[in-house]
């Protein structure tokens, strides 16, 4: 038995399903161990790719809903993981560059300074182009 007493992993994402596609299994362990994991979520994820099918075939009807979509998607998928707390910061899902939107890092120190996390998971280093302003 490790004793995790106090410890807390803050982790930040830029879209909702990236915790899950970069480090689920970090964070389920985490939580399964008793560290308290929090989560941040950049955007809003509405402009993203709708690659279910039945989604997909209902575009015009999902599309205004995604952001809440997206959003219940990442609360259920952080039940599962065991996340204690989320946390989403709502900035577009594209054309942060330059836009009032972009103010990120200040947001994200205030958060990590009542988190009081030792540090998070940072993505891997691929090309999305909007990821660079974070």
């Amino acid at each position: 038995m490790s004793d995790s007493a106090g410890l807390r992993l803050l982790t930040v994402h830029a879209h909702p399903d990236d915790e899950t596609i970069t480090m689920g299994g970090l964070l389920a362990q985490c939580a399964d161990r008793g560290i308290a994991t929090s989560l941040i979520c950049c955007t809003d994820g509405k402009v993203a790719t709708i690659f279910d099918p039945e989604y997909a075939a209902s575009e015009a009807e999902i599309r205004p809903r995604l952001k809440e979509i997206r959003e219940e998607e990442l609360r259920s998928a952080c039940r599962i993981l065991g996340v204690s707390e989320v946390h989403f910061l709502e900035y577009g899902d594209s054309g942060m560059a330059g836009t009032e939107t972009n103010q990120a890092p200040r947001l994200l120190a205030g958060g990590r300074r009542r988190g009081r996390s030792p540090g998070g998971g940072p993505h891997p280093p691929f090309p999305a182009p909007r990821r660079r302003h974070l």
